[in-house]
């Protein structure tokens, strides 16, 4: 059957690392290795799973394993996890789950955000809370906090909710400037990130009509959305990385560089995972420059895959903080 596997994309080169998930995970209650199970979210170190019936928040570094409920109340929708302070790498790490789903009701033009929250500690699911919300992608998390991209048919907005383990849940909305992009494009592509570390969020996206990724920031003064984005990275630096001068010359429409896919954003270290030309690049916010491009056929050829970062004070065995 199918397998979980970890990819450690520091190795030198173009060489990716693939271990097994059962070479890094602890067998399930059955004894047998993990598999055919589906990755739901990671931060801090940590692996939230999800196989069968059964939801699993693994500790990447130790082998540790703890088995959670599944939650009665709120079915489906996404698993967001945040990790608390208790010692890098120590079992006993303290872990909320949120489980958010959108809930439309067309006849009665509502869109309510079902939220409900484990926490490790106690050990048991909260009630359930709803609220009412546009449409909801990938989440970013800072300064404790879920943060939300989400569009109607004629704005933008961030959601930013926050989840205490005793208290219920508080959502606020802000909105996009009316110069964003919000509108659905083939070709259009948006990512939360923040340009630095701990730092107020951000949205990145990728145009493939302008041939660039750009940034749309907050003013650290008002805390406002700037009226115009700042440019990261032009596609034709990408290309550069991918196949050299002789490739950056071509027209768009000789490659699917329109494609550009905004996948994953590292937390801790301010990477953006992008996807082109079944390559995976990183781009560094720090440094607005690719830092590193690699390709794999186990990559591009898996049906899913889920990115998740690893510190090298997490796993002495990786090279590098990614």
């Amino acid at each position: 059957g199918e397998r979980m596997y970890l990819v450690d994309a520091t190795a030198a080169g173009d060489a990716v690392g693939v271990l097994r998930a059962d070479e890094c995970f602890p067998p399930g209650p059955d004894g047998k290795p993990l598999a055919l199970s589906s990755p739901l979210s990671a931060r801090d170190g940590l692996v939230l799973v999800h196989k069968a019936h059964e939801l699993r928040v693994c500790n990447l570094a130790t082998g540790h394993s703890q088995i959670i409920p599944p939650g009665p109340e709120v079915t489906g929708g996404h698993h967001v996890l945040l990790v608390g302070d208790g010692g890098v790498g120590h079992q006993a790490r303290p872990f909320l789950v949120v489980k958010a789903r959108l809930v439309l009701e067309p006849k009665h033009d509502r869109r309510l955000l079902q939220v409900q929250t484990l926490s490790s500690e106690l050990g048991t699911w909260g009630p359930c809370t709803e609220i009412r919300t546009p449409q909801i992608p990938r989440p970013l998390v800072v300064g404790g906090a879920v943060h939300w991209l989400c569009f109607t048919d004629e704005a933008g907005f961030v959601l930013k909710l926050r989840v205490r383990a005793a208290a219920p849940p508080r959502l606020t909305v802000t909105k996009l400037p009316e110069s964003f992009p919000y509108e659905s494009r083939w070709n259009l592509r948006r990512l939360m990130a923040t340009m630095e570390a701990g730092g107020s969020p951000a949205v990145l996206v990728a145009d493939g009509e302008n041939s660039n990724i750009s940034a749309w920031t907050q003013s650290k003064h008002t805390a406002r959305w700037k009226e115009q984005p700042q440019v990261v990275v032009e596609y034709e630096a990408i290309l550069r990385s991918l196949g050299g001068e002789e490739v950056a010359g071509r027209d768009p429409w000789q490659w699917p560089m329109g494609r550009v896919g905004l996948e994953w954003f590292a937390e801790r270290s301010g990477v953006v995972l992008i996807r082109a030309l079944d390559h995976f690049l990183w781009l560094d916010l720090r440094s607005m420059k690719i830092v590193r491009c690699t390709w794999d056929t186990r990559i591009s050829n898996t049906t899913m895959y889920f990115p998740c970062e690893m510190l090298s004070t997490w796993v002495p065995t990786f090279s590098s903080s990614l």
